[in-house]
């Protein structure tokens, strides 16, 4: 655990570094758009590895690791929180975790959705997370391989970017405003939910409203941005909120069920 939390530390140093290096990048609108839009970046939920720290020993992959019982509780509870937000799409980063939460989120939101896996908002790809001589190929499922377990996932959907291993820090910004851009060309006008990682969140907020003070990125907290209409200009509306998790929901028990999500979708 030690050595997983002096390498977070590293790539956040690093992360910090870049964005001071590049503040003159920092997102700049033309035109101002036809339709505002919303962007909901929501940190998956909780991580097996984060609670059983002998878990990736015996892992078939380790470096993917899925949700735990009280991971999926989370998720469901915001799929709950948000079934009448408006969400119009769904976008997921390729990681076990990610799918997960966003296919636990899904089940309980009103409208059903198709969930984009986009490796373009997966996790940053530094050699101290990742072994070199692995495979990228590896590091995650295709979305033909996630289908049988997770039903919602849209095997027609052409993503955006898969990124390179070993990935820079400087990359990995890059790599982030370019996808967050496209998304955001791409869904004009709509509501998103993009279930990502801390360090995606950290590098969109940073590029979208370079004045923000970024906090601590917990899992399953929700960080929702809008564009105005008029100007073109990105707000905040809520930023790490995790205060949904604390509420109680009458159909909770109903609904939440412990095992993978496929269960929840039988064909």
């Amino acid at each position: 655990m030690k050595g997983r939390d002096q390498r977070s530390a590293l790539a956040r140093f690093l992360l910090s570094i870049a964005m001071l290096q590049n503040a003159t990048c920092s997102f700049a609108p033309g035109n101002p758009p036809i339709a505002s839009s919303h962007i909901l970046l929501v940190r998956h939920a909780q991580r097996i590895d984060f609670v059983e720290r002998d878990w990736s020993r015996d892992a078939a992959n380790p470096f993917d690791p899925y949700l735990t019982v009280e991971g999926k509780a989370e998720a469901t509870k915001l799929g709950l929180h948000l079934q009448d937000s408006g969400i119009t799409n769904v976008i997921s980063s390729p990681f076990i975790r990610a799918v997960y939460t966003a296919q636990y989120a899904a089940t309980r939101i009103e409208q059903l959705f198709n969930i984009d896996v986009e490796p373009g908002v997966g996790e940053f790809l530094h050699r101290s997370f990742f072994p070199e001589a692995m495979d990228i190929n590896s590091f995650w499922s295709t979305s033909q391989t996630l289908k049988p377990i997770c039903a919602f996932i849209n095997e027609k959907y052409n993503p955006i970017l898969t990124p390179n291993f070993p990935e820079s820090i400087q990359e990995f910004r890059q790599r982030c405003t370019h996808v967050l851009e496209r998304i955001i060309e791409r869904y004009k006008g709509s509501k998103v939910m993009i279930v990502t990682h801390a360090f995606f969140i950290e590098v969109a907020l940073k590029h979208l409203l370079p004045d923000l003070h970024v906090p601590e990125i917990l899992e399953c907290s929700i960080t929702e941005i809008v564009q105005d209409e008029r100007t073109g200009m990105w707000s905040i509306a809520r930023l790490g909120d995790r205060t949904y998790l604390d509420e109680e929901y009458d159909d909770f028990d109903s609904v939440f069920d412990e095992v993978d999500p496929s269960a929840l979708h039988p064909d």
